[in-house]
């Protein structure tokens, strides 16, 4: 055991205050510069202490710190912790235990995170409870800061409070995600198998290769076998990355975090969306609409550009596949409104309104087509143009993700430009299940979960 002096306040230990401790759960506090060893004055008769020695003891010292990095000052401050039993309090609450660990708001971390980079500067007691509650959560240990014992990292882990935020409003408004077949992966790929059974009409695929025959007594059954097809998924990043300066740190406190939360969500929420349902598959999900599975009903002959008749909408009902009808959302440009309200099935001489209400424009048009709901939405593609207006049952889509949305922040990236770097990352992948439309048993009209209607130029 060895004496050491507490070089600031901290906790129930006041500056100054002399305790005995084991040296090596001492080190990371000494790391970090909390305590300092104590030498005892030696009798008048020792030796003097050789200044190079002390120097160089120093220096190695250092550099062990420094080489050891992050990672090791976490888990010796994270066992001196648990070893003295020193509850960390505010208020008389456990801040390892706030999702947000102290903070009051994103504003209030940003500040800290940049205080604690300038030179001179420390880590913040509540940075230091983040990166421990994330290194018990996820079993990594977390770097939590870019001086003294922290080496050139300088990254600091967001409280999980906002980051869990962020997730929240990417699924928002328009909950597409919220219908997918959900996958969370731990690696960063999942193979998924199913049947070839997408030609009915083909004896062969009918049954996904099975096939039943009517035999007569002591006749030989021919054989079958399955068929089966995979379908992988390999996680994509998608990724925010944004500059602060540190005068708008410091003169935007209250609002910074919320407006950085805000743009960060809307950004990831639109392109996910965006790419669940025209995607190309490269490097991004593959679009439910824009897949070999998606059905284009034709159009109208005579139809004119840039319309929607009523016909169409009853033509792509028609494809739906049979069980997605019931299940099934309504999706269009907001372009295509006015089509949809004027649509009219003529009977006859005269005709019927399908969307607006027995009130006409007094009333509010309706917001379902055919007993499902209509979502309009600027993904829909431009009036006119294949997939302006589309039905789509998302619970046929697989979808898979890797955790929620993580958010970390620098300030070494742009640090000769005064600037905070804020990063938000997701990693996910999506497709269809089917890999091709339905062709039924009996008539040659195709079928799927996911239908719209042809250019109309």
């Amino acid at each position: 055991m060895k004496k050491y002096r507490y070089l600031k306040d901290f906790e129930d230990h006041k500056k100054d205050e002399v305790v005995e401790m084991d040296e090596t759960d001492a080190k990371g506090l000494v790391g970090i510069k909390l305590i300092e060893e104590v030498v005892e004055d030696k009798p008048k008769d020792d030796a003097p202490v050789d200044g190079e020695v002390l120097l160089k003891s120093v220096k190695e010292l250092v550099a062990a710190g420094i080489e050891a990095g992050v990672k090791a000052v976490m888990t010796d401050v994270n066992s001196s912790i648990k070893k003295q039993g020193i509850a960390i309090t505010v208020g008389g609450d456990r801040r390892e235990d706030d999702p947000a660990n102290g903070f009051k708001n994103f504003g209030e971390f940003c500040q800290v995170v940049k205080g604690a980079g300038k030179d001179g500067g420390r880590p913040d007691e509540r940075l230091m409870i983040a990166a421990v509650g994330a290194e018990k959560a996820g079993g990594e240990k977390a770097p939590y800061g870019s001086n003294e014992g922290s080496g050139a990292d300088g990254g600091f882990l967001v409280p999980p409070e906002f980051s869990n935020r962020m997730l929240e409003r990417t699924e928002g408004e328009l909950d597409i995600m919220g219908q997918t077949d959900r996958l969370t992966l731990a690696g960063n790929s999942i193979t998924v198998n199913g049947s070839v059974d997408h030609d009915k009409s083909s004896t062969t695929y009918r049954y996904g290769g099975v096939i039943p025959y009517w035999v007569g007594e002591a006749a030989q059954i021919t054989r079958s076998h399955l068929k089966f097809r995979q379908v992988t998924l390999r996680l994509n990043k998608l990724a925010v990355l944004s500059y602060v300066t540190d005068e708008e740190l410091e003169d935007a406190n209250v609002n910074f975090g919320q407006r950085l939360t805000d743009k960060s969500g809307l950004a990831i929420r639109t392109e996910m969306t965006e790419a669940l349902m025209f995607g190309n598959g490269v490097g991004k999900p593959l679009g439910a609409f824009n897949s070999a599975a998606a059905i284009s009903v034709a159009i109208e002959t005579g139809q004119a550009a840039e319309t929607i008749l009523a016909e169409n909408a009853i033509k792509m009902v028609s494809r739906l596949y049979g069980p997605s009808q019931a299940k099934a959302m309504w999706y269009y440009n907001p372009e295509a409104f006015i089509q949809l309200v004027t649509m009219v099935l003529n009977v006859g001489t005269g005709g019927h309104a399908l969307w607006m209400p027995a009130g006409g424009v007094s009333g509010a048009p309706h917001n379902t087509l055919f007993g499902r709901p209509a979502m309009p939405t600027d993904h829909c593609e431009a009036l006119g143009t294949a997939g302006d207006l589309c039905v789509g049952d998302f619970s046929q889509y697989l979808f898979a993700t890797k955790g929620t949305v993580k958010a970390s922040v620098s300030i070494h990236l742009r640090f000769d430009y005064d600037e905070t770097a804020f990063k938000f990352t997701w990693r996910a992948d999506g497709r269809p299940a089917w890999d091709a439309a339905l062709t039924p048993r009996k008539g040659s009209a195709t079928t799927s979960p996911f239908v719209k209607i042809a250019v109309r130029a």
